[in-house]
């Protein structure tokens, strides 16, 4: 191209954009950079014009065309490019300009943050510790930079270290409503933290949360006598394809429609099928996704709900700002969380005898305790459960058991990797298979690889692997599994009930307090007490008396399946039975108070 025209299309890209007639503007440049790839200029205007047109990843790749030699545009078109790739969370693509942006400005702690930030979101959350903590060293308060490190070790089962960083957020930024609640759920992966602090916490943010919610509309309506149907409402962001809805659908599916009228305040965002199956079964439904606080109470009242039960604790998107304003005569929590709320206008908190035994866990409690006789639970496994397969055991060259755990990593802590070092020495041949979403990071799996190497187990004892987008994906692998092994102290729930419904039997270790109590519920109702360890050495000594018996393994895996068919954890009369007396209890109470 001769340099009239060059010049002539230059103009004619300016002209355009200034007449704001930007699909033709970006037209022109796209065909100038074909022949002038290395125009600075012109990768700049074609970014700027990409950018006024919403087309941010092109926009971005522009910008980066403009870095990629010596410019006066260069810095800014780097933080350009940075600063689109985090706002429209283009992940993979901001690494590399968020990379330059550190040569550019080794001494910006924003420039670490972004880096961090993309490493982060991409979850390789070890290649982002470096940068994150630089970020909180060196701008020590910015609240955000606190709060990411507070997410990062939270994600990779550091709790300890997580709360240090909430607290500093807390601190700088008191009205930071994530750091809150970030820091009050990971206390519940602590392992070195008193339950009776760990209520503390709780206590301590359910009174902030109501001293902001104080509220002069009055006490939602109590009725003198019953009415012919008791209005009970359920608020979730879950009521889609999570473990919550494994056990919220025998509830909504059995319950007594003579009696009761189930309403559902959906926090979901993204409905599916499951949210659908839910919808369809209810006898009033609200999308409440996009209401505040203020709006879903006020819209509570108006509906007049007896009973408003929480099925979300601080886990995930939490609603208590509802019930701290008292939007009903009786407030519940329950299934969603393993602890308080810390509020003291929730009423009442569902359990069992085994979860929450009497007189050992009520002052861990703001709310009253109803505890089900038959267990707390009542599972639904997934219609497309994949058939139980041969013990593995049975096919191993070696003879020896394989070991599984398929739980949250941020539930698997320091002290829990080191009992499990010591029953892969204890029982010789053993391996152990690990599979949780972060392990798709690569450094990761060598951190947990050194881990067992440094208790003297061989890497090649321990294989790692990343999640499984679909259920069915996931449960398949329970076939490569003898024997599960819980979560502590933050027992699971729904990985122990799909483990069980796949053959694979648990052992689970118990604490002091609910969170490590629920392996012992769950075992319990199915028969499996015998699984259940009380310590340490127990839950070695049931690990090698287990592996020890392959035969037992073998008969029991086949007929796991029918064995919770017919137990309690899978009686949805049971269940609602149970749980419809408790709301008559709780119902009468409040009323006579």
């Amino acid at each position: 191209m001769n340099k009239n025209k060059e010049m002539m299309l230059k103009q004619r890209v300016m002209q355009l954009a200034q007449q704001k007639k930007y699909p033709e503007a970006r037209d022109v440049a796209l065909s100038l950079v074909q022949v002038l790839p290395k125009d600075i200029e012109v990768w700049f205007a074609l970014a700027q014009i990409q950018e006024r047109l919403g087309e941010f990843e092109s926009a971005v790749r522009s910008y980066y065309q403009v870095c990629q030699g010596p410019s006066p545009r260069y810095e800014m078109a780097l933080e350009k490019a940075v600063f689109l790739c985090r706002e429209h969370k283009f992940i993979s693509l901001g690494i590399s300009p968020a990379r330059a942006l550190i040569k550019l400005k080794p001494n910006s702690s924003q420039a670490y943050f972004y880096l961090g930030f993309f490493w982060f979101e991409a979850r390789h959350y070890l290649a982002a510790e470096p940068y994150l903590v630089k970020a909180a060293e060196m701008a020590p308060d910015d609240a955000l930079f606190q709060l990411y490190c507070g997410q990062l070790y939270t994600f990779i089962a550091q709790p300890e270290k997580a709360i240090v960083y909430y607290e500093r957020c807390q601190k700088l930024n008191p009205d930071d409503h994530d750091a809150f609640v970030s820091n009050v759920m990971t206390h519940n992966y602590a392992c070195e933290i008193s339950d009776e602090l760990i209520f503390q916490v709780h206590k301590s943010f359910g009174e902030k949360i109501e001293l902001a919610c104080l509220s002069d509309d009055g006490e939602a309506t109590e009725y003198s006598s019953r009415p012919n149907r008791l209005k009970i409402a359920y608020i979730s962001a879950d009521f889609r394809t999570h473990s919550v809805a494994y056990f919220f659908k025998a509830m909504i599916e059995s319950y007594s429609k003579d009696k009761y009228e189930l309403v559902c305040y959906s926090d979901v965002e993204k409905p599916d099928s499951v949210t659908e199956y839910f919808k369809s079964l209810s006898d009033y439904w609200l999308d409440s996704y996009k209401m505040t606080d203020e709006e879903l109470y006020q819209q509570v009242r108006a509906d007049g709900v007896d009973i408003l039960v929480d099925l979300a604790g601080y886990a995930g998107s939490i609603r208590l700002g509802v019930f701290a304003r008292r939007a009903a005569p009786v407030q519940v929590t329950y299934l969603g969380y393993p602890n308080t709320t810390g509020l003291l206008a929730m009423d009442y908190r569902i359990t069992d005898e085994l979860s929450d035994p009497k007189g050992q866990t009520e002052a861990l409690h703001t709310e009253a305790l109803k505890r089900l006789p038959g267990g707390f639970l009542c599972f639904t496994p997934s219609g497309n459960s994949p058939d139980v397969s041969p013990l593995p055991a049975l096919m191993s060259d070696s003879g020896g058991v394989c070991f599984g755990s398929f739980n949250s990593f941020s539930k698997l802590s320091m002290r829990l990797l080191n009992l499990w070092v010591k029953v892969l020495l204890a029982v010789p041949n053993s391996t152990l298979f690990i599979k949780s979403k972060p392990l798709a990071e690569e450094a990761l799996c060598e951190w947990v690889w050194g881990v067992f190497e440094e208790g003297g187990v061989d890497r090649a004892r321990v294989a790692l692997k990343g999640w499984e987008s679909e259920v069915s994906s996931h449960l398949e692998q329970y076939s490569k599994v003898d024997i599960h092994l819980d979560s502590y102290p933050y027992n699971g729930t729904t990985t122990i009930c799909e483990s069980l419904w796949q053959g694979v039997p648990v052992i689970s270790l118990v604490g002091s307090s609910h969170r490590s109590r629920v392996g012992l519920s769950i075992l319990s109702q199915v028969g499996l007490d015998s699984y259940v360890a009380h310590n340490e050495q127990e839950y070695v000594n049931i690990a090698v008396d287990k592996a020890a018996n392959v035969g037992e393994l073998r008969v029991l895996r086949a007929g796991l399946r029918e064995k919770m068919r017919s137990s309690s954890l899978l009686d949805h009369s049971r269940f609602v039975g149970e749980l419809e007396a408790v709301y008559e209890q709780m119902w009468a109470e409040k009323n006579l108070n």
